[in-house]
C-alpha cells in the first residue's frame, strides 16, 4: 500500500492551479463536471463572470506580478508575451494588497486550494516589503533580488532617489523602492484582514499577526526625534515628540525626518516619517514657531488609523502570547476613537473636477474594514450610517463604481435599501472586460454630454466598459471623454477581481459557473498508461493494478500493452506510473491500494457505474466514498 500526502489529492471541484500553467507533464484546465469534459480555452464572454475572474487571474500571475508584486506592463510586441517595461511601480504595495483581498474572498467563497496557496505566497512577499528595511512598521512599495531579469530592474533604479540598492536582506542582495505613502498601507491592510479571516494556518496568521502588531504598536509609540522643519523657504531643526509616526532613516541624507508644510493650503508632506495624523494642527503647534497653525482636519486618515486598530485587535483576538500587547493597542484605541469618529463623520468630497479621485478610493478601502470589525455596537452604527452612507457613499452613489457600491451594501446598516444599488452595480460589472485588460484609445465625444465646468469630462459617469483601463478603475475619475491609450500597455485586473470575489462572497452575484474547476490535466489523460489514446481496462487497468501490487520489470508489463501504445516497454510504463499515481487514489483515503483503487479502476474502465462500482471495493477511511462521486473523478483522468 502507498501512502500519499494530502497534497496529492484533488479537491471537489474546487480551483487547484492557475488557468494555462504547465507543470511534470500536465497542464490546467477547466473540468465541467456537469457535462464530463475538459475545456484548455473556457468561454469568458457575455454571462461568463467566474471564467472571466480565472482569465483576467491567469494574466496577472504569469506576467504581471514580478517577484509576487502586482504591477502592469508594456509588452515588446503585439503577442503580448514578452514584457519591456513594468509600470506602476510605486503602487505595487496597494495592488498587491487588493490581490490579496481578492484571493482571501475567492478561498472564502469557493474553499479553492490554489486561493489558499497564493495567499501564502502574497503574504511571504508582503512580509518581506514590511522588514526589508528594517525600520519597525515601514512598508516598502516593492522590492526585488538583485540578480532579477531586466524588466524587474528596471522598476528600481540606481538613479531614482526612492530607491535603495545593494540591500543585504534574507541571505541575499536586494533592491526596494521606498518614499512610501498612506495609500499603500491601506491595500495592504485590507489585504491582511481578510487573509486573516480566510486562512486556518497558524504559521501564516502569525506572520500576519507579527506585521500587524509591529505596525500598530509603532504609531502608537511618543518618540522624540530631532526634526527637519520646512515652511516655505523657511527651515530650522527642533527636537520634538510625535506620535502616530512610523519612520526611516532611509529617505533622507543624514537620517532626520523633514516635515514640509505648505504656507498656503497647509498640507504636510514628509520625509524620513510617515505621518497617520487626523488633526495635524493638534500636533505641530507644539513645535516652536508653528503655535500659530489653523485647525487641520483630515477625515481620511482618522479612518485609516481606526481601521489599522481595529485590524490588530481583529488579529490579536484570543492570542495569549499577545494578551498585554493586545490590551495596550485596546486602550490606546478605547482612549482615540471617539475623536477620530467625530474627524471622520465631518468626510467630505473635495475634489474638483475628478482631481484627486484615488483619495476616494483611500478613503473606502479602511472605511469598510474599520464597519467590518468595530465591536462596539454604538460606535460601529456610527460607522455604518454616519461615515461609510452619509459620508462616503452619497458622494459617489452616482458614479458607477462597483467597488464602492459592494463595500457599502457589505457593510451597510439593516434599514438601508440596497436592492436597487446591487442590482445596478453587478450590471456595471458585467461591463468589465475580458483579459488582456489592454490600454485602448477611448472617445466618448458626442456619447455623453460635456461637463462645460470641467473640459472634457462628462457630466454624467461612463459606463464600466467605456472608461479607460488603468491599475485599479475605480480610484480614477469616470467622466473622462477622451483617452489616447498606450499601445501593448496591460493593466492587472485586480479591478475585477476585488469586486467579483466580494460580490461572491456576500451573495450579490451568483456563481454562473457552476460545477466547473481548474484542475491538473496529464498529457494524453492519467489513465492513458501505454499512451495509445485510449484507457482500457485490460491494458492501462491491468498495469495499474500490477504496479499497485508490486510488479516490476517485464511482470508489469506482460500481455498487457496495447497494439498502438507509444509507451510500450517497462521502463517508460513504470516511468508513465511514477508520474501520475497521485491521480489514483480514488475514494481519497490517501493511500494507493490495488484492492481498493486499483479494482474501482477496473470497474470503472470496464463500465461499471453505481452501486455496484463500489460494492466490497471503496476503503474505511475514504473521504470520496460515493459511487457517483468516484465516477466524476475517474472521469477526469480519462484521455
Amino acid at each position: 500500500m502507498l501512502i500519499l500526502g494530502a497534497a496529492d489529492l484533488l479537491a471537489q471541484c474546487a480551483d487547484t492551479c492557475r488557468l494555462g500553467a504547465e507543470q511534470d507533464g500536465k497542464s490546467c484546465q477547466l473540468w465541467d463536471s456537469n457535462t464530463s469534459s475538459w475545456q484548455a480555452q473556457p468561454w469568458d464572454g457575455s454571462g461568463h463572470l467566474h471564467n472571466r475572474a480565472r482569465v483576467h487571474t491567469a494574466w496577472l500571475r504569469e506576467r504581471l506580478m514580478p517577484v509576487g508584486g502586482v504591477m502592469g506592463a508594456v509588452f515588446t510586441d503585439d503577442a503580448l508575451d514578452q514584457v519591456a517595461l513594468y509600470v506602476s511601480r510605486r503602487d505595487s504595495a496597494i495592488w498587491t494588497g487588493v490581490y490579496l483581498a481578492a484571493e482571501s474572498l475567492r478561498l472564502m467563497t469557493t474553499d479553492a486550494p490554489d486561493a489558499a496557496e497564493q495567499i501564502a505566497k502574497t503574504v511571504q512577499t508582503l512580509h518581506r516589503w514590511w522588514t526589508i528595511s528594517g525600520d519597525p512598521g515601514y512598508l516598502a512599495r516593492y522590492a526585488a533580488p538583485a540578480e532579477s531579469p531586466a524588466p524587474v530592474l528596471a522598476a528600481l533604479p540606481a538613479d531614482d532617489d526612492e530607491v535603495q540598492r545593494d540591500v543585504p536582506f534574507n541571505g541575499g542582495i536586494w533592491h526596494w523602492r521606498g518614499r512610501v505613502s498612506r495609500d499603500q498601507y491601506q491595500g495592504v491592510l485590507l489585504g491582511y484582514s481578510l487573509a486573516y479571516q480566510a486562512t486556518d494556518d497558524p504559521q501564516l496568521r502569525e506572520l500576519i499577526r507579527s506585521d500587524i502588531v509591529t505596525f500598530v504598536e509603532q504609531l502608537m509609540r511618543r518618540e522624540s526625534r530631532e526634526v527637519e522643519i520646512w515652511l516655505g523657504g523657511i527651515r530650522w531643526s527642533n527636537r520634538v515628540e510625535l506620535e502616530h509616526v512610523v519612520y526611516t532613516d532611509d529617505e533622507t541624507d543624514d537620517g532626520k525626518p523633514i516635515i514640509e508644510i505648505d504656507p498656503d493650503s497647509f498640507d504636510v508632506d514628509a520625509r524620513g516619517l510617515v505621518p497617520f495624523w487626523p488633526k495635524p494642527s493638534a500636533i505641530l503647534r507644539d513645535i516652536p514657531g508653528l503655535g500659530w497653525l489653523p485647525d487641520i482636519q483630515l477625515p481620511t486618515q482618522a479612518i485609516q488609523l481606526a481601521a489599522a486598530f481595529t485590524i490588530a485587535l481583529q488579529v490579536t483576538e484570543g492570542i495569549p502570547a499577545y494578551a498585554g500587547r493586545r490590551a495596550a493597542i485596546a486602550a490606546h484605541y478605547q482612549q482615540h476613537a471617539s475623536d477620530w469618529l467625530g474627524i471622520a463623520v465631518d468626510w467630505r468630497n473635495t475634489n474638483r473636477c475628478g482631481d484627486g479621485y484615488f483619495g476616494l478610493n483611500i478613503a473606502f478601502l479602511p472605511a469598510f474594514s474599520w464597519a467590518r470589525l468595530e465591536t462596539d455596537p454604538a460606535r460601529r452604527g456610527w460607522v455604518q450610517r454616519k461615515v461609510l452612507r452619509d459620508a462616503l457613499w452619497n458622494a459617489v452613489a452616482t458614479h458607477k463604481n462597483v467597488h464602492f457600491a459592494f463595500s457599502y451594501a457589505s457593510q451597510a446598516p439593516a434599514e438601508d435599501a440596497l436592492g436597487g444599488i446591487i442590482d445596478a452595480h453587478v450590471a456595471q460589472l458585467r461591463l468589465f472586460p475580458p483579459a488582456p485588460q489592454l490600454s485602448l484609445t477611448l472617445d466618448l465625444r458626442g456619447l455623453y454630454p460635456q461637463d462645460p465646468a470641467c473640459p472634457g469630462l462628462s457630466t454624467v459617469a461612463a459606463n464600466v466598459d467605456q472608461r479607460a483601463a488603468a491599475s485599479f478603475i475605480w480610484e480614477r475619475q469616470p467622466w473622462n471623454l477622451y483617452s489616447e491609450g498606450t499601445r501593448r500597455l496591460v493593466f492587472p485586473g485586480i479591478d475585477f477581481l476585488l469586486p467579483y470575489w466580494m460580490g461572491r462572497y456576500q451573495g450579490f452575484i451568483e456563481d454562473d459557473a457552476p460545477g466547473t474547476c481548474l484542475d491538473w490535466r496529464f498529457s494524453g489523460g492519467a489513465l492513458d498508461i501505454d499512451g495509445d489514446g485510449t484507457a482500457d481496462a485490460l491494458t492501462d487497468g491491468l498495469l495499474i493494478v500490477r504496479y499497485l501490487l508490486g510488479y516490476r520489470d517485464e511482470a508489469l508489463v506482460q500481455a498487457a500493452i496495447a497494439p498502438g501504445c507509444t509507451r510500450c516497454d517497462h521502463d517508460s510504463i513504470h516511468a508513465r506510473i511514477e508520474q501520475v499515481k497521485g491521480q489514483f487514489d480514488l475514494d481519497a483515503d490517501e493511500s494507493l491500494n490495488a484492492l481498493t483503487d486499483g479494482q474501482l479502476l477496473i470497474r470503472y474502465l470496464f463500465g461499471y457505474r453505481g452501486a455496484v462500482l463500489t460494492q466490497d471495493t471503496v476503503a474505511p477511511g475514504c473521504k470520496r466514498c460515493d459511487a457517483q462521486d468516484i465516477s466524476e473523478y475517474a472521469a477526469k483522468l480519462l484521455p
